[in-house]
């Protein structure tokens, strides 16, 4: 009989029980994954904290840095030191502003001459210096120079830029700032600031009301560039004089605010009766009849009565007339308007810097120019009072063919003919006056000359009489036509 079999025998393992290699390895490899994020994660904590530790140590020494400079602060050094920090920042500001400015008329001055050399016909100058893009290498390299930055021109209506552009004038503001050459560093130097964490905190850690004194803003003053004291504008002189006609003027003209469309209609229907009746019978006889004077004429009217008492009665009408369409424009833009104004009176592109307001109005552009940089060599009542008595408008017939009167309406109208003569650049002549004290201006004005009384027309022609009428080559032409007597002889007809 066999033996039974013992129940405490082990059966022999089931292979589908055994482990495979490859879970194995899946398994080491998650422990080793994990094993690398942990690691990862505790130096990230401690990178967080050395960080934090090197911050606060960062914030503790500035603090004594602080502390010591407030405990030797005895004698207001500090304070003097941002004191003189925000006069560099200010003038190095004033500075960049400046490089910008000069910048845009360098631009502005290159784009003209491009244009005057493409094609020299005024009309098609004109045409261009408004509307055309220039490509120029020299506003490319300037551009990069100054990044790019350019002052923004204000736009008229209908995409028609004003005839007035207020630009700061570079020149104003180093008059302005007293700022010596040796501030001037090179733009490099200008635009480069200290990156110093010492610097940068010192705002904070001081507050500005208990360091810096409030900076005033400059009193506004109508005269650009500024008058200086000793100069015949500058307000310390009015004390000397009653009045100087030049500061006058542009306190006068210098707008304060738009005109809105109703008065603006108001006033250009009367632009023809207001200046001959103020010429005929006298500035209250039109607040009589109106009732009050129109805005622009209001600022008119002192202008005549002050300003130009001492002209005829041909040039008064001229020149009110003349920048009352000027003055229109200004107060309210358009086409219509803008197309009544003479290319020559329109602006230049000197006009584009910073200027006293009553610049625009003179007739001849090269004196507008000369104006704009050398105002204060003219700026004397001196100016005014040879101004007044040397103007001579050419007009050849009387003064009562300046204008008619319509008798159903009872408004006065300026005649169609001198309306021409006031539109023509040539018939804006002055006398000898003037150019005795001023001889550059022979080079801006036609000048008006006289011929002896003497001289008389000859019935037979001799043979030089072509050569003796015609002007030599060379000579100006300066006057067109006129008549004051039998005895005066037309240079021009």
């Amino acid at each position: 009989m066999a033996p039974p079999k013992s129940s405490g025998r082990r059966k022999a393992a089931s292979p589908e029980n055994a482990p495979s290699p490859s879970s194995t390895t899946a398994e080491s490899k998650r422990d080793t994954a994990t094993t690398r994020r942990l690691k990862k994660r505790e130096l990230d904590r401690r990178a967080q904290r050395l960080s934090r530790e090197r911050t606060k140590s960062r914030i503790a020494s500035l603090e004594k840095l602080v502390e010591d400079f407030q405990g030797k602060e005895t004698d207001g050094q500090v304070k003097a030191l941002a004191k003189s920090l925000q006069s560099v920042t200010k003038e190095r500001d004033a500075a960049l502003s400046l490089l910008r400015n000069l910048g845009f008329s360098i631009n502005h001055h290159l784009s003209s001459q491009n244009v005057t050399s493409t094609d020299p016909t005024p009309a098609s100058c004109g045409a261009k210096t408004e509307n055309a893009t220039f490509d120029n290498p020299t506003k490319a390299s300037m551009d990069s120079l100054m990044g790019s930055v350019e002052p923004q021109l204000p736009d008229g209506a209908n995409g028609i830029m004003p005839a007035q552009i207020a630009s700061p004038n570079p020149l104003c503001l180093l008059q302005e700032l007293d700022i010596s050459q040796s501030s001037l560093s090179p733009p490099d130097a200008i635009l480069s600031l200290p990156d110093d964490p010492i610097d940068n905190t010192l705002p904070d850690l001081f507050p500005a009301d208990t360091i810096f004194d409030p900076i005033q803003p400059p009193e506004a003053d109508l005269i650009s560039p500024a008058s200086m004291p000793g100069c015949g504008c500058h307000p310390s002189s009015q004390a000397s004089e009653s009045l100087n006609l030049w500061r006058f003027a542009n306190e006068v003209l210098t707008p304060s605010h738009g005109l809105d469309r109703d008065e603006a209609d108001f006033d250009e229907e009367w632009q023809d009766d207001i200046p001959v009746r103020a010429v005929v019978d006298g500035w209250p006889s039109i607040e009589a009849k109106l009732g009050r004077l129109p805005a622009l004429w209001n600022k008119l009217r002192p202008i005549d009565d002050v300003v130009f008492h001492g002209c005829g009665k041909v040039e008064r009408i001229a020149m009110l007339r003349l920048m009352h369409d000027l003055l229109l424009y200004h107060s309210e833009p358009s086409t219509e308007r803008r197309a009544k104004i003479q290319p020559w009176y329109l602006e230049r592109p000197s006009q584009a810097i910073c200027h006293s307001y009553a610049i625009n109005f003179f007739a001849w552009p090269g004196i507008r120019e000369r104006f704009v940089f050398y105002q204060h060599t003219y700026c004397g009542n001196i100016f005014w009072r040879l101004f007044s008595s040397s103007l001579h408008m050419l007009w050849p017939y009387e003064f009562r063919d300046t204008y008619s009167l319509n008798v159903e309406t009872g408004q006065f109208r300026i005649t169609d003919a001198f309306k021409q003569r006031i539109d023509d650049i040539n018939a804006w002549t002055m006398t000898e006056q003037i150019f005795e004290q001023w001889p550059e201006f022979y080079s801006d004005i036609p000048a008006f000359a006289r011929l002896p009384r003497s001289l008389t027309f000859k019935t037979s022609k001799s043979p030089n009489a072509d050569a003796e009428a015609t002007p030599k080559e060379g000579q100006h032409a300066q006057v067109k036509s006129f008549s004051e007597s039998s005895e005066i002889l037309p240079l021009l007809t």
